[in-house]
């Protein structure tokens, strides 16, 4: 009998549970971590301020395209695809920025890191890139990549389409 007793009294208060329920709520936590370039910026730092605001440039333009972000990695470049005449504007020139952006990044890995980091929204370790085993390589890569995005704006989207 003392041993009911006992756990009877050990048993928490409802007013326990209120004052923990009150000090819960009272806490906001902030997920500042959007996408994939935000967590490798703001989270792990392991791109400059440099690359990210290059990346985030791209990323608006593919928003602004209304290219589909892939729940699934991609190995392969968006493609030419019919233009709707009726989108003719900024949809279309956005549309045309991507893909002279990714044509501007050196090499087949670069473009598929900018591609599924920036683009779709995809961590490193979720896909797999011809010739990088680990997460280190690919980031290294990425970080190359984005070094030819940086150069693709600095130099001029349109003076970009006339050279190539």
């Amino acid at each position: 009998m003392a041993d009911a007793e006992q756990r009877e009294v050990m048993r928490p208060t409802p007013e326990l549970y209120q004052h923990a329920a009150i000090r819960d709520t009272s806490r906001k936590s902030y997920n500042m971590v959007q996408d994939a370039l935000d967590y490798y910026y703001e989270a792990k730092r392991l791109i400059d301020t440099m690359e990210y605001h290059a990346g985030k440039r791209l990323q608006e333009a593919f928003d602004r395209a209304g290219m589909a972000r892939l729940a699934s990695p991609s190995l392969e470049m968006p493609g030419g695809g019919s233009i709707d005449p009726s989108r003719f504007g900024s949809e279309t020139n956005s549309r045309e920025e991507v893909r002279r952006c990714l044509d501007h990044i050196r090499g087949y890995p670069g473009k598929v890191l900018v591609l599924n980091v920036v683009c779709h929204g995809h961590l490193v370790n979720n896909f797999l890139v011809p010739g990088y085993k680990n997460s280190n390589q690919k980031i290294s890569r990425l970080k190359e990549a984005l070094q030819d995005v940086i150069e693709f704006y600095d130099r001029g989207m349109h003076q970009n389409a006339r050279t190539q």
